[in-house]
């Protein structure tokens, strides 16, 4: 099985839209975690944490992982940066992905809506949720 993971592996790092799959991916599901702590955070204290520290998350470089540099909190944003290194497809290195928490003062729930999107990726390389609709 060993051969053949590498074989699928292989294929996977040659492949240029199943690398910009897995860039996404890797975005999509590492960004989760820090959301919902972001938005529990929030609804708790009232306020948005400080930094990762602050929110009990690992400093932003310990978040490395086979894409992406690192996750940075900082007040209701959450910036996930690319690194810029191979395999990674070009139109992602050194690039950024940063979501918003909008905070309503009247409110203290909050859910998928009041998060928006900002990144300085190509509109066909954005994460789903992080399109214009």
């Amino acid at each position: 099985t060993k051969v053949i993971d590498g074989f699928i592996m292989a294929y996977r790092t040659h492949n240029p839209e199943l690398l910009k799959a897995d860039a996404l991916n890797e975005l999509s599901s590492l960004m989760l975690l820090p959301k919902m702590m972001v938005a529990q955070f929030y609804g708790e204290h009232k306020r948005c944490p400080v930094n990762n520290q602050e929110l009990g998350l690992s400093a932003p470089t310990e978040l490395s992982v086979r894409f992406l540099k690192g996750i940075e909190v900082s007040g209701c944003d959450i910036t996930a940066t690319y690194k810029n290194e191979a395999p990674l497809l070009n139109q992602f290195k050194n690039k950024t992905v940063t979501y918003s928490l909008h905070v309503d003062n009247q409110s203290s729930s909050s859910n998928d809506s009041d998060w928006s999107c900002q990144s300085d990726l190509a509109k066909g390389d954005l994460p789903k949720d992080c399109r214009p609709e």
